[in-house]
This record gives C-alpha cells, sequence and structure tokens, in this order.
C-alpha cells in the first residue's frame, strides 16, 4: 500500500504545488527520483515521464549495496508501467538494461525480481512482453555464466515463440485410444486448447461447466469450435483411465513435453486459437472461456 500512495504523490506533487524533491518526503525511495513537470496533466504523461527517467538519479555502482531497497525501487518502477503505453515502456527497460549490461551481477538480480514480478502465477503485473526483454538481456549477456542464466535463456524462448499474434507451436501428443498425433490445423474457426489435469479438482469443475455449456455445444456441433484437452504429463494407464469419460466430441490428450512449448502457470488454463492456429488469448481462466462462447453465438 506504500508504495501506491508514493506512486500517486510522485505523479501529482507538482500539481499540488508542491516544490520539494519527492526524496525529502516521510516515505522517501531509496535515491532521489524526477519531479513531474506540470506541464504534463494526464495519467499517462506522467507516468510515461516517470517510467523514461525513473533511474536518472541512481547511481547503478552503489545501489546495490542493499537489494532489498533496488527490488522495493524496481518495483515501484513497474508500477508506473500499467499507465503508460507499451511504446514508452518498451523503450524505457531497453535503456535501464543497457546501463546494467556491464554489471552482470545486478541484472542477474533484477530479472530474478522481474521474473517474479512478471512471470509468476502470484505475479503483482501481468506483463510477459516486459518479462521477455529482461530474460533476453539476460540471456545474450555474455558476462553471466551459462549455468546461471539458463532458466532466463529457456524462458525467452519459450515467450519468443508462444506469444499473442504468433502460430501457437506444434507438439505431439498421445490420443486418450494411445494414438500418437501432432497438433494441427483443422477446419474449426476457433480452437480451445484446454490444459488440464485429471487429478485437479479446479479443471473437474472447469470441465464440467465448458461440457455443460449451450453455448459451447452449439459451437461444436456445428464445427466452429474444437476442444483440444490436453494434460501435460505422460500417457501412463492411469491417465487413460481417467480420461475415459472426458466429453466424446473433445480431443483429449497427454504430452510430457508440452510444457517445452507453452508457458503456463496452473491448471486448468486456456489458450484460444483461430483456424490457423494464432493465438488470440491465452493463459486466460473459465469464467472468460465461457463469457467468449456466448459473444460467439450471440
Amino acid at each position: 500500500m506504500t508504495r501506491y500512495i508514493l506512486i500517486i504523490i510522485t505523479l501529482f506533487a507538482s500539481l499540488a504545488g508542491s516544490t520539494q524533491c519527492l526524496s525529502q518526503t516521510p516515505d522517501k525511495p531509496y535515491f532521489p527520483t524526477p519531479l513531474v513537470p506540470d506541464s504534463l496533466k494526464t495519467l499517462q504523461q506522467r507516468s510515461e515521464f516517470m517510467v523514461e527517467h525513473y533511474w536518472d538519479f541512481c547511481d547503478f555502482k552503489k545501489s546495490f549495496s542493499s537489494k532489498h531497497k533496488m527490488a522495493e525501487s524496481f518495483n515501484t518502477y513497474l508500477s508506473f508501467m500499467p499507465y503508460a503505453s507499451a511504446e514508452v515502456t518498451h523503450m524505457a527497460v531497453a535503456k535501464f538494461l543497457k546501463k546494467l549490461e556491464k554489471q552482470p551481477n545486478d541484472l542477474l538480480f533484477i530479472a530474478h525480481e522481474a521474473e517474479n514480478s512478471l512471470f509468476t502465477d502470484s505475479a503483482e503485473f501481468v506483463g510477459e512482453e516486459l518479462y521477455l526483454q529482461f530474460a533476453q538481456a539476460v540471456a545474450e549477456n555474455k558476462k553471466i555464466d551459462r549455468a546461471s542464466k539458463a532458466r532466463f535463456v529457456r524462458h525467452a524462448e519459450l515467450l519468443k515463440n508462444n506469444r499473442v499474434g504468433l502460430k501457437a507451436p506444434d507438439f505431439v501428443y498421445t490420443d486418450r485410444y494411445g494414438t500418437t498425433r501432432h497438433f494441427e490445423a483443422d477446419s474449426a474457426n476457433v480452437v480451445l486448447l484446454m490444459i488440464s489435469d485429471p487429478d485437479c479438482d479446479d479443471c473437474r469443475i472447469a470441465r464440467i461447466r465448458l461440457d455443460a455449456d449451450i453455448n459451447t455445444t452449439k459451437l461444436i456441433d456445428k464445427n466452429i469450435l474444437k476442444v483440444v484437452c490436453i494434460t501435460p504429463l505422460e500417457a501412463t494407464p492411469q491417465w487413460k483411465n481417467a480420461v475415459k469419460k472426458y466429453p466424446e466430441k473433445w480431443i483429449v490428450g497427454a504430452s510430457d513435453t508440452f510444457d517445452d512449448k507453452y508457458n503456463f502457470f496452473n491448471t486448468p488454463s486456456f489458450y484460444l486459437l483461430n483456424n490457423n492456429h494464432v493465438i488470440r488469448f491465452k493463459n486466460t481462466d473459465i469464467n472468460n472461456i465461457l463469457d467468449l462462447m456466448y459473444r460467439l453465438t450471440h
């Protein structure tokens, strides 16, 4: 809560007539932050100014002596980004990462903070595209050893090939009848890829709701929608037995290499693809899917 109060003060202090640097307030940040010019009136303008200039007075050679304070400062920095344009945000982050490229240990620390804040199931902010910049910066930094950068190399590759607007990666799976198949485009206009697990209670509830949904049923019957339910595990005899009663019109499979191609944080999770298997939505939940099924039929 303190950080969000700090953000509001930062963005609007000058409009309220403040003439003091923010660093002089009771909840001052770790280093002086710039005061937003009065000429910038809108929330987006003021947020973009902070995104671009937040680190102007930070001495990166000394600031990482307190990792805790730098972590707090970094998360405050991220807090401005939802109100700024993507173009300004990505340019500012690129500039920030450029300053850290000769400080490999500090870059690695910031990348771990970015992962925690942007790329976990409990992430405070949503930003795969943003996190990709941090992962790539570590992956491409020659001063960071291979072992330390391995997870970021994997994340960068995963996100580069698994983004909204790109064709969904192919993968091999075993269907419920024991046949090995590829995930390929077909005649359906919409493909719903459900990532599920027979032992997951939330997955069971989501399957029941999706199967019972009249709009989903209409779309399947008209060959507009195809539901592909994948368990990201090996197709064991126990799995085959568990999925016997899954809806007959669904394609049901298991793939122990699935998570090498797709990122997801929990199950159930859903990807929505068009007929060319281009990703339109990803990692959404059953409520959003059912709402989308309604809109497709009305």
